[in-house]
């Protein structure tokens, strides 16, 4: 990168002065620089001349990374799972949420949030050194807990029976067998028809 600056403040001698870089340049200050060393000679108005060497660093790249998104499903709370600064420090942030989100530490890759809102709950990570700063956004989901219901126990008379479940107000729901032998119709459906019951309890989730 190339955005580094050197800024002279020149006192004593008579103005006014003349500035030549290391790098060429003749003017008193210095834009768009790599990480170098730079050394300025300075000629004030009676030919008497200085000199100064000024050394540019450039500091390691700062990346943030959020962590992957998440979805919680009849929770209120997530870890989350960022990555912790090499340099600097790092520290969360709410983006958006339609609740007011508590951090265990804001400070922390891995701090534990409460209090979601259902829905996207969008938060920030940002690593700086002070100077500069990355951030990346992750997304928490959270959904309102599912309950699976069945229908009643009942008791039949041969080898099959209809099963009445209550469908999903949003996503899907499937049958599973536990009884060996049994057959769904359609594991799909709320409402299916089951053959090959055995004597005895016969069990689907």
């Amino acid at each position: 990168m190339e955005d580094g600056e050197l800024f002279l403040s020149v006192t004593g001698g008579t103005a006014p002065y003349n500035f030549v870089w290391s790098n060429g340049a003749i003017t008193q200050n210095l834009l768009n620089l790599s990480a170098s060393v730079y050394t300025v000679f300075i000629t004030d108005d009676k030919n008497c001349t200085t000199n100064r060497t000024y050394t540019l660093t450039q500091p390691p790249q700062l990346i943030a990374n959020a962590g992957p998104d998440l979805i919680v499903c009849g929770q209120s709370m997530a870890v989350l799972a960022a990555n912790n600064p090499i340099i600097g420090i790092g520290f969360w942030q709410v983006v958006s949420s339609d609740s007011i989100i508590v951090f265990s530490d804001s400070a922390s890759a891995t701090s534990t949030i409460s209090n979601l809102g259902v829905g996207d709950n969008i938060l920030s990570w940002t690593i700086t050194d002070g100077l500069c700063s990355s951030t990346d956004e992750v997304n928490v989901a959270s959904a309102t807990e599912i309950a699976a219901i069945g229908g009643i126990d009942r008791k039949v008379c041969g080898n099959e029976v209809n099963l009445n479940a209550t469908r999903p107000e949003f996503g899907y729901g499937y049958w599973t067998a536990l009884s060996p032998g049994t057959v769904v119709t359609d594991t799909s459906k709320a409402f299916t028809n089951v053959t090959g019951l055995s004597y005895g309890p016969n069990t689907f989730l």
